[in-house]
């Protein structure tokens, strides 16, 4: 609704990596994007998703902003 396309998640299986699975989806998601008016297209990863970054960074992207997040579990309750 903002003209801003985001993508949540893109991921490629391990034993298919290195196939340009990832370049098509991102292409994909992009253009889905496009179709719908949308002129800026934004992605999360974390940093040290070398291959990740490598993609968004050979596609155009480049970082907006860093942030620190933290993941919490709670764990089952011990008897």
């Amino acid at each position: 609704s903002d003209g801003t396309g985001k993508i949540g998640l893109l991921a490629v299986d391990e034993q298919c990596r290195g196939r340009g699975l990832g370049q098509r989806l991102l292409s994909q998601c992009e253009a889905f994007y496009r179709s719908r008016g949308a002129a800026v297209c934004k992605v999360v990863t974390q940093k040290d998703n070398v291959s990740a970054c490598r993609l968004y960074e050979k596609h155009g992207y480049g970082m907006e902003e860093e942030v620190e997040v933290w993941h919490v579990w709670k764990r089952e309750a011990q008897a």
